[in-house]
């Protein structure tokens, strides 16, 4: 089972993407976060990365999303200030790092 984190992304290998789930059309790249203070972006630059959102879910960046790499070599998940992450292909599920503040649970700003 593959796991990796980059930054606030943590990438976990799944058997399967659940249902519900359906692609979501990305231009030249999939970001999976984009910083807020700084504009950079946890994003792949590989046309064989499939974004998954749940059906009727917004752009939030609280809530479930998944990746599927395609066969061949492992796609690199790429960040300004981070090492590329080297995801081999398969289902993984993508977890944003999140904060506790009195006011709401909120992703950690990166």
């Amino acid at each position: 089972m593959y796991l990796a984190r980059q930054g606030d992304v943590l990438i976990r290998q799944v058997t399967k993407i659940p249902a519900g789930f359906n692609p979501v059309k990305t231009d030249d790249r999939v970001v999976l976060a984009l910083g807020e203070a700084t504009g950079h972006a946890h994003a792949f630059h590989d046309s064989r990365v499939v974004y998954f959102r749940e059906d009727g879910a917004g752009a939030g960046l609280i809530g479930r999303a998944f990746i599927a790499v395609g066969a061949g070599e492992p796609a690199a998940l790429l960040h300004e200030e981070h090492s590329p992450v080297m995801v081999p292909p398969g289902k993984y599920e993508v977890v944003r790092q999140r904060e506790y503040s009195p006011e709401a649970v909120r992703n950690v700003s990166d």
